[in-house]
């Protein structure tokens, strides 16, 4: 028996091997939150692009479109936090989906005190809906066979059995 044979057939290895793709689903969650974060509670998020960041900000700003780019970004936290919590029970996705909405609230609260940014509702009201959209997409591509082999390495017929 190689030391490859060995591994392979260890219950520990294989164990951790069947965590594995549940760790890289939290760890981005964990990165596109931080992301997220440092985006919303930043001055001028695009200081990057110079003056023409400043004037995408406020063009982006005095339309709908600031209601779809909130709405999108945290339909993103929202199908990252499903797809991470798949198997998990109701009550646990439900918190971290919680979470991600007080997210949003928060961080338009608080863009109140930052300059530059201002304390929207309608902003925070995108923020919850692309939560709950993001949730909704996540759980019907946890339907397909090829997403459901993504999120966990072992076959599970439905995404609300929970994993133990």
């Amino acid at each position: 028996m190689t030391f490859h044979d060995h591994h392979r057939k260890s219950p520990v290895v294989a164990k951790r091997a069947a965590h594995l793709p549940v760790r890289l689903w939290w760890g981005a969650v964990v990165a596109y939150f931080l992301l997220l974060s440092y985006l919303l509670l930043t001055p001028h998020p695009l200081w990057f692009m110079g003056t023409a960041g400043v004037a995408a900000e406020e063009t982006v700003d005095s339309t709908l479109a600031d209601y779809a780019q909130h709405a999108l970004a945290y339909a993103v936290l929202g199908g990252l936090i499903t797809l991470a919590a798949v198997g998990k029970s109701f009550r646990f996705r439900c918190g971290w989906l919680t979470a991600a909405v007080a997210h949003g609230v928060l961080c338009e609260v608080l863009q109140h005190f930052i300059p530059h940014r201002h304390f929207g509702a309608h902003d925070a009201l995108a923020n919850a809906v692309g939560v709950m959209g993001g949730w909704a997409m996540a759980m019907l591509l946890c339907r397909l066979p090829v997403v459901r082999a993504m999120t966990m390495s072992v076959s599970v017929p439905d995404p609300d059995i929970v994993r133990n």
